[in-house]
């Protein structure tokens, strides 16, 4: 969910991801003063345990290729630390 109000946007997303091997991993994104900042919520497989933490760039929005979807790319930095 995001919000712009007066000019300043801010909002929160939740992100679950699978690798090819069928491990997950589910990040908070928060936006906050024109920063995103990623943080590790849980995780199965590799990612049980991990600590995530990451400064996010977004680099889209790109344009959209199938009605009710959208595309976009992020540039983040960070550390992280597997079990």
């Amino acid at each position: 969910m995001n919000a712009s109000l007066g000019g300043k946007i801010s909002g929160t997303a939740v992100c679950e991801a699978t690798d090819g091997d069928g491990n997950t991993r589910l990040s908070y994104f928060s936006i906050a003063d024109g920063k995103v900042t990623r943080e590790s919520v849980a995780g199965t497989g590799k990612y049980d345990g991990a600590v995530i933490s990451a400064t996010v760039q977004p680099l889209g929005p790109f344009p959209v290729i199938k009605e009710g979807t959208f595309q976009d790319c992020n540039h983040q930095t960070g550390t992280y630390k597997l079990k």
